[in-house]
């Protein structure tokens, strides 16, 4: 039925109830469940009535109960049926590619078709470790193994990076061949230079050193023979023996110990009971002390097995054996007897009076402490040579010491070695 204007005129001029205003958190918080009378048209659809907080949330699929509101309070909604379709229109992006990789020096890198991932710069870590290995190769100088190490690990990784970038797959880059060309190069000659030549120039200046502290120290042995027969007129006798208690001979001191007042050790000199022998107990204490001059290069200075101090010296002293079989003197030392610059008819400069030991070091007070150089240089333990077994240096009757390799003639050694058999030997300084 139509509404009458009275009607109309009634609702307008009643006064309407305002619709209470509601916060933000009940508005938000979920609505309590109202019963709803069910719409008469089949073209009206319930709806419930959701709070802000459960739409945001994600709500289950349950109905929601609805806040009971008046119908003033309702607004008219408009139902979509069907939601027209958008249309999104084709966009062409135009993607510019990425600039040439570069290696650390600037150098661009070609790539196959399809290839991303650019080949690892070994130029340069060749080149730096090939360039760092040739001052490391001269380490090889001071003869000691770990130095060697750093030099063989940065060759070696110059060429190993070298193979690498050789091998690999790919296009070529020039500017990466040319600098681990050259770290390889670089890398191969340390590990030539540093064994072959830097290693023998250290040995070779290490024995040049050694040779001339051997013979400084055989050259004061000299003046100190020379001294002594001045003074005593004769050298030092071999070695001295003395008469125990029972009337036995036993060997007393060596030639060395005459030789201590010239060397300066007075004082260990005074020290000695000559009287008894060297390794009674009464001089052990002066025979345990080292005498610098009595060492070489390169030799054991530990005390001997009975508590001696050592020698790396010994004199020339006994008989040699010539071509015919038969024996000759030797050097200017013999037990008991004291010899002169008579006796080495020969001539001094051309006679042996001491030499190098390479090993089994005697006492420096030992009385048998002479030899012969029969055989030859580091051929036995009864002869001569030196720690390093590449010869002996020797000293000659009138003061000056020469160095003679492993190569030296048997034959040139036993007529220098001879003091009066007439062969004399010329050319030897």
């Amino acid at each position: 039925m139509a509404a009458t204007p009275a009607d109309d005129e009634t609702a307008d001029s009643s006064p309407t109830e305002k619709p209470q205003l509601r916060g933000l958190w009940a508005v938000m918080q979920p609505a309590e469940t109202v019963t709803e009378p069910v719409p008469e048209s089949a073209n009206e659809t319930s709806i419930p009535a959701r709070g802000l907080w459960s739409v945001m949330g994600a709500g289950s699929a349950s109905t929601v109960p609805v806040d009971a509101v008046s119908d003033d309070e309702l607004e008219p909604m408009e139902l979509v049926d069907e939601t027209e379709p958008l249309t999104v229109e084709e966009t062409h992006l135009e993607i510019a590619g990425d600039p040439p990789a570069t290696d650390a020096l600037g150098a661009a890198f070609e790539f196959e078709t399809g290839t991303t991932t650019p080949r690892l710069a070994r130029g340069s870590q060749a080149l730096w470790l090939g360039m760092l290995a040739l001052p490391l190769a001269a380490t090889a100088w001071f003869g000691i193994l770990w130095t060697a190490l750093p030099t063989a690990a940065c060759a070696f990784g110059a060429l190993i990076l070298a193979a690498a970038e050789w091998t690999a797959r790919g296009p070529i880059n020039t500017a990466e061949r040319r600098r681990v060309t050259i770290g390889a190069v670089s890398g191969a000659a340390a590990l030539v230079l540093g064994p072959f030549v830097f290693g023998p120039l250290g040995n070779a200046a290490r024995e040049a050193r050694s040779g001339r502290s051997t013979s400084r120290n055989l050259q004061q042995i000299g003046t100190a023979l020379l001294s002594v027969h001045d003074q005593a007129a004769a050298f030092p006798a071999g070695g001295t023996a003395l008469r125990d208690n029972e009337g036995k001979s036993r060997g007393g001191h060596g030639w060395m110990a005459s030789l201590l007042p010239f060397l300066g050790q007075q004082t260990l000199f005074q020290q000695i009971d000559f009287s008894q022998p060297y390794d009674e107990a009464v001089n052990r204490p002066a025979m345990s002390k080292p005498v610098i001059m009595f060492y070489a290069a390169g030799g054991n200075r530990a005390l001997n097995g009975g508590g001696f101090a050592v020698s790396h010296f010994a004199g020339v002293g006994g008989d040699v054996v010539n071509a015919r079989g038969e024996k000759q003197p030797a050097g200017i030392f013999r037990t008991g007897q004291p010899l002169t610059r008579e006796d080495v008819t020969d001539g001094l400069s051309v006679t042996f009076a001491a030499g190098e030991l390479g090993g089994a070091y005697p006492a420096w007070g030992d009385p048998e402490n002479f030899r012969v150089p029969q055989l030859g240089f580091n051929k036995d333990a009864r002869g001569f040579g030196n720690a390093a077994r590449t010869g002996a240096t020797m000293l000659f009757a009138d003061g000056h010491a020469k160095f003679f390799p492993n190569a030296t003639d048997p034959e040139l050694l036993r007529r220098l070695a001879t003091r009066n058999a007439g062969d004399l030997t010329s050319g030897v300084d």
